[in-house]
């Protein structure tokens, strides 16, 4: 019955990076069946053997960022989360079977989605390791929040990786402005990813006083976010 349930609850989600459950139910036999879209892709394993380059991976990334959160919008979490479970065609891609977890149970489901979704990110993107080094979801966050976590974790590294190519060509002040959309961009309680900016930045020969003020703007964001998140009735408890 749980199976079933699952089925038909993910037959209500509709994500333009997910492939659909049109129906659900239980045949006069016992058998549970499920009618779902067709859609004529390979699995991102392929694809990702056939060394696609890294804007491309990058567009998957983003396509699979958007299918988890649209599915924890309506507090459904896939699970089973790798390649083998994307299907890419050109430039779509879509994530398939959802809800292979839901016997073992909530909590362990969310541990193992949390964990696959991290991994995921790092296999699909390995540059991005030498912006930011690979995260210990379990250290960091509710597994519930890893998706959102891993996306800034994500959108952090390609940030710097653009940095790094314009460092050399850029005007102090622009210099300046750019660290100050890093500090209001990425920060957040749920992950600490102003000391390895900073400690990035001071590798690049960013001059201290640029990196103190980096380290300055992100502390001072951080405060005003968890002043606002503090305020929020919805952080409170109340309806």
């Amino acid at each position: 019955m749980q199976a079933l349930a699952e089925a038909q609850k993910l037959a209500r989600l509709k994500s333009d990076y997910i492939v659909s459950i049109y129906r659900a139910g239980r045949l006069d036999v016992g058998w549970i069946y499920i009618v779902m879209e067709y859609f004529e892709g390979v699995p991102l394993t392929d694809e990702i053997r056939a060394d696609a380059g890294f804007a491309l991976r990058s567009i998957f990334w983003s396509h699979v960022y958007f299918g988890l959160t649209s599915a924890e919008s309506e507090g459904m979490y896939h699970g089973d989360l790798h390649g083998g479970n994307v299907l890419v065609r050109a430039l779509d891609a879509k994530i398939i079977d959802f809800g292979t977890s839901a016997l073992a149970g909530k909590s362990p489901s969310l541990r193992r989605h949390a964990r696959m979704v991290n991994v995921f990110a790092q296999w699909l993107l390995p540059e991005f390791t030498a912006y930011i080094g690979p995260l210990d979801i379990r250290k960091l966050t509710e597994p519930k929040f890893a998706t959102f976590v891993v996306g800034e974790w994500v959108g952090a590294c390609r940030d710097l990786m653009r940095l790094e190519g314009e460092i050399s060509v850029i005007t102090e002040k622009d210099l300046a402005w750019r660290l100050t959309l890093l500090a209001e961009n990425y920060s957040t309680n749920l992950i600490n990813l102003n000391e390895p900016i900073a400690s990035w930045l001071a590798t690049k020969g960013i001059s201290q006083g640029l990196v103190d003020t980096y380290t300055e703007k992100a502390k001072a964001e951080l405060e005003r976010r968890k002043a606002r998140w503090q305020s929020d009735s919805m952080f409170k408890g109340k309806p």
